[in-house]
């Protein structure tokens, strides 16, 4: 790849620091609130941990699919528009859930919540070709950090900006608002997201989408890797989709989810401090280990609250 002009690149790290940022913000509402949401609305146990788990499949098995879907275009950002916008339907789809009848609404959050991640899915993995063709290669680090950083201070802002506003107004329509301005903050996000500057280049060969599949699969790494994915997934989604029902049982508020998804994402924060150095200590894989460890000793501890309080 060409040496990036210096304004050019600036530029474009200036766009995708923005962008992160408003993504930040607008997450806080599915993150954090949506389980809650769906719950208020007469969701099952069973419709909430759907909720939590079929959009990570989904966005699992989509993954494959992102070679095949980027030989179809002339530029990676030209490739990631369309599952981008497909992606940001996540965060204003709920809000029409009360207009549905009562027995429909649980299953129009889950089909709103699995929809858009058919485009994160290509998105995701589309997005680290541009971020690789929008800066150079010395400056990546520095802006993967400037951008965990401005994504963690946006969260945390989104997260309490939705528990004031769910505190404040009666339901649905302080949900309905929540998940209004979460839109709103992802579409600002995709305005910066589009007006970065890559080149365009001849798009390869397309090849037969089952052969891409096939040869991916026969790579002993990559089934390596999907393993270890998958493993993760299956224990971090396990333990996301009872959260919130744990803690409605015992009587939490919004603005109690509120603080804890904030205490959360400090906790999140700094463990992200300590990543390079005990991935020097440790190695990957010993650190995906402790990781769902740690997720598993976090799922005891919640576990084990209710019997704490009652002594």
């Amino acid at each position: 790849m060409a040496k990036l002009d210096l304004t050019v690149e600036q530029w474009n790290s200036a766009r995708l620091v923005r962008d992160i940022a408003w993504f930040g913000f607008a997450s806080a509402a599915t993150m954090r609130f949506l389980p809650y949401f769906a719950l208020r609305l007469g969701a099952t146990p069973l419709e909430v941990g759907l909720i939590a788990s079929l959009p990570a499949v989904v966005l699992f098995l989509v993954n494959w699919l992102s070679d095949w879907w980027c030989r179809r275009y002339n530029s990676s950002l030209q490739a990631m528009i369309l599952p981008s916008i497909l992606h940001r339907l996540v965060f204003i789809l709920p809000a029409f859930a009360p207009f549905f009848p009562v027995q429909w609404r649980p299953l129009w959050i889950i089909a709103a919540a699995m929809l858009p991640a058919v485009g994160q899915g290509i998105s995701s993995t589309v997005f680290i070709l541009v971020m690789r063709e929008a800066v150079s290669r010395e400056y990546l680090p520095t802006l993967m950090a400037r951008r965990k950083l401005w994504m963690s201070i946006a969260i945390g802002v989104g997260t309490l900006v939705a528990g004031l506003v769910l505190e404040a107004l009666p339901f649905p329509q302080n949900y309905q608002i929540v998940f209004m301005l979460a839109s709103a903050g992802s579409l600002i996000s995709l305005w910066h997201l589009v007006r970065i500057r890559v080149e365009s280049h001849e798009p390869p060969a397309p090849a037969p989408l089952v052969r891409m599949v096939v040869q991916q699969i026969s790579s002993r790494d990559t089934r390596s890797v999907v393993l270890v994915t998958l493993t993760a997934f299956i224990s971090f989604y396990f333990v996301v989709g009872v959260i919130p029902i744990h803690l409605q049982s015992m009587g939490a508020s919004e603005g109690f989810i509120s603080i804890f998804g904030v205490v959360e994402l400090l906790a999140a924060a700094a463990s992200t401090l300590l990543t390079v150095r005990l991935l020097r200590r440790l190695g990957h894989r010993s650190l995906v280990a402790v990781s769902m460890v740690a997720t598993a000793a976090a799922a005891v501890i919640l576990g084990l609250a209710p019997a704490c309080g009652s002594h």
